[in-house]
């Protein structure tokens, strides 16, 4: 599912699901940007987030995880130039 955040050119957004289990892949463009990001996608329920997001400035990234989002959850992020974000929601 492409969602409505990706413009051409600028930002890919687009969310998939194998089974039960939802992947969010955001890939940035050229501009740092701050998206906002609802997840209505999600079935639903309550799903653990896991997420792989880049690092402003660096090379590095970071893991983090957050229990208990649901469709209703907004997620806010931070993406640099180039960089690119990934969410694994397990139920």
């Amino acid at each position: 599912v492409v969602l409505p955040q990706s413009k051409i050119g600028a930002t890919a957004v687009f969310a998939r699901r194998k089974g039960k289990t939802w992947y969010l892949a955001v890939l940035n463009g050229p501009d740092a940007k701050n998206l906002s990001l609802d997840l209505s996608f999600l079935g639903k329920g309550k799903y653990k987030l896991t997420a792989l997001t880049d690092q402003a400035g660096t090379r590095a990234s970071s893991i983090t995880t957050r229990d208990r989002v649901t469709q209703k959850t907004t997620i806010r992020l931070e993406l640099p130039t180039g960089g690119g974000y990934l969410g694994v929601f397990k139920p």
